[in-house]
């Protein structure tokens, strides 16, 4: 495919949703044929499992550690493993639901269109795979210096740290290898929106007479206090046009692309084989519908 086909099919209106695709089974299904489905959908509730118990041990620490104060909510690192654990629940599920309707004969395997559990899991999964992966990163980058110091101080929160900032990142570069759902350019705009509804509520719950876990009134010290607006909205600023557009294009889709190379040189005439199929088949529909489909 050269660069203007790609555009074409890149940049269609139809990739700002999650609606018609020409493969709506790889939103819940693993992107290589050679996986055994079963595998495949018990890789998903395993890590809903693990991070489960995970988010459990967060919200019972911060409990403890804090003396009782509720500000374990207030901490976007928390808002993005809570949202990971959600969206791991929704594709477990949707995995879960394809895995019995391709076993059942009187149900057609594959839908003309993505299913209401497909949006919403690919859904899910566009904001949080960009949201971990910029939380992560961007923690790591400001806190590499005192890796060691937490090493050799045994800090109470040092595992806990590297679980939400770093056994995340692990989790989602492999998810995002063993998947087959899509990433879309245009979906950087839902990591966009998650952003702004995080920086609107630390808005409220600083006037709200919110605190930090050491009692503070700020949330992030230097980056996000409210009571030095322009240094907030600075760093909001860089994090929200910069590091998700970057994180997103350049590496979330950049390995989606990767991936996808990869599986059709591995698999490609099947994958060619079947793709004529389904093209064949969306011709008895209307022009107009037709054009609608997003193949890419």
């Amino acid at each position: 495919m050269g660069c203007s086909e790609w555009c074409k099919q890149e940049f269609k209106p139809c990739n700002f949703g999650f609606g018609k695709h020409l493969r709506p089974e790889l939103t819940v299904t693993s992107q290589w044929p050679s996986l055994p489905p079963v595998i495949y959908l018990a890789w998903r509730w395993f890590a809903f499992a693990y991070h489960l118990a995970w988010l459990i041990v967060t919200v019972a620490a911060a409990t403890i550690y804090t003396a009782g104060r509720a500000t374990w909510f207030a901490y976007l690192t928390n808002w993005t493993y809570f949202l990971l654990t959600v969206d791991v629940l929704i594709e477990a599920l949707a995995s879960l639901v394809w895995y019995f309707r391709a076993r059942n004969p009187n149900v057609d395997v594959v839908p003309e269109t993505t299913t209401w559990y497909m949006k919403l899991s690919w859904f899910m999964y566009s904001i949080t795979t960009t949201v971990v992966v910029l939380v992560g990163l961007t923690y790591w980058y400001d806190n590499h210096h005192c890796l060691c110091f937490f090493l050799a101080a045994g800090a109470d929160d040092f595992y806990i740290d590297v679980q939400t900032h770093g056994i995340t990142l692990v989790y989602v570069v492999l998810n995002l290898a063993l998947t087959g759902v899509p990433v879309r350019i245009y979906h950087l705009i839902y990591p966009f929106a998650f952003a702004v509804l995080y920086t609107v509520f630390t808005v409220i719950y600083y006037y709200a007479g919110g605190v930090s876990k050491n009692g503070k009134r700020y949330v992030y010290k230097g980056v996000l206090d409210w009571a030095d607006p322009n240094t907030s909205l600075t760093w909001i600023s860089i994090l929200a046009f910069v590091g998700i557009p970057v994180i997103h294009v350049l590496l979330v889709y950049g390995l989606h692309l990767v991936r996808v190379t990869i599986h059709n040189k591995c698999f490609g005439d099947d994958c060619m084989a079947d793709n004529k199929v389904r093209q064949a088949e969306m011709t008895t529909l209307s022009d107009e519908n037709t054009k609608s489909y997003c193949i890419a």
